[in-house]
């Protein structure tokens, strides 16, 4: 009689932990081994005249030491999926399914504009601006094999402003410095696709067709001097690679390098009637270094350091008043921080 009880409460303790072993083969194949014991020793029990009381007394320790097992893959199984993931989803992409995501938050950075000809400093800005970045995207879970990779697509933005130092001089040759008003804005497209390595790595590349726009003084009297206006602006297509790593259950990191090449370049200065300079030469680069931390599967704290240059080669003269003017050499550095959230759904 206590024989069949703890038959039994085996089997209904043990029968639920085959759901629970989906997750893990080896813990699988433990709790199936033990179902099938139990199942033999229920066999056995029905011919009692073949097992001797030392054969009981074995076999039963041997399934109490199996219902131990089903306790400790139990508890294992329920730890590994306690902080929401589930192992059997890819973390960095789905497979098989689809997701849109939406991120945004500050844009904060240190912007250095220098123009020179040759080891000659003419003038240059410099200061501290701040605003804000937002994009939204959709990244698809099919693998397609010439593609190598999931595709996805990426619309974003960029605005920041502030005053920034001016250290140059007047159209006179005297030194001068001021602060004058800057305003960037960027925005633009990126397709690409991703790549899972692992559940841990992936790799993605994607080609990005944007615009930036510098808006660079407002035109006005500063200390007696007339500070005209500027627009800087480019379309450019860039080229982009990088990679994402899960170092913890919840935590991301990773790098990008995007090189970017202008395909139209211009500056308008408005400089007595004012005048439009063809620009030469606009190419830069951008390394990011996005790091991600998961309240949830799908909403996460981003940090994201950037480094970005732009060079620019002079232009040809054009004739303003009756005089020739030309945009000089110039790079310009900016080093920032994106500080947000990105949700998907």
């Amino acid at each position: 009689m206590t024989d069949k009880i703890i038959l039994i409460l085996t089997l209904f303790l043990l029968f639920p932990t085959i759901a629970y072993a989906q997750a893990d083969s080896d813990l699988r194949d433990r709790v199936m081994e033990a179902a099938l014991y139990a199942s033999e020793v229920k066999t056995q029990s029905s011919q009692p005249s073949l097992r001797s009381f030392e054969a009981k007394q074995t076999q039963q320790e041997r399934l109490s030491e199996e219902i131990k097992k089903y306790w400790l893959a139990k508890e294992k199984l329920d730890t590994k999926s306690s902080d929401g993931f589930n192992e059997k989803e890819e973390y960095l992409g789905e497979e098989g399914k689809g997701k849109f995501y939406l991120s945004g938050g500050y844009d904060i950075n240190h912007m250095h504009y220098k123009e020179f000809s040759g080891s000659t400093t003419l003038d240059e800005d410099y200061g501290n601006l701040k605003g804000f970045y937002g994009s939204l995207g959709y990244k698809s879970g099919r693998y397609f094999t010439w593609l190598w990779g999931r595709p996805f697509v990426e619309g974003y933005f960029r605005r920041y402003d502030a005053l920034m130092t001016y250290d140059g001089g007047t159209s006179a040759g005297n030194a001068f410095s001021c602060e004058q008003r800057a305003e960037v804005q960027r925005f633009g497209l990126k397709v690409g696709g991703y790549h899972s390595f692992s559940k841990e790595l992936e790799g993605l590349f994607y080609i990005d067709l944007g615009k930036r726009i510098w808006y660079r003084g407002e035109n006005e009297v500063i200390q007696g001097v007339l500070c005209y206006a500027e627009k800087y602006w480019w379309l450019y297509l860039g080229i982009g690679g990088g990679f994402n790593y899960r170092l913890f259950s919840k935590l991301t990191c990773g790098a990008e390098l995007e090189g970017m090449f202008a395909l139209d370049s211009k500056m308008r200065a408005d400089l007595y009637e004012g005048g439009t300079f063809v620009l030469k030469g606009v190419s830069g680069w951008e390394v990011k270094l996005p790091v991600k931390y998961y309240f949830l599967h799908n909403l996460s704290l981003d940090l994201t350091p950037y480094f970005t240059w732009w060079n620019i080669t002079k232009s040809d003269p054009v004739r303003i008043s009756g005089a020739y003017y030309y945009e000089p050499d110039s790079y310009t550095y900016i080093q920032g921080l994106l500080l947000g959230l990105t949700y998907s759904f």
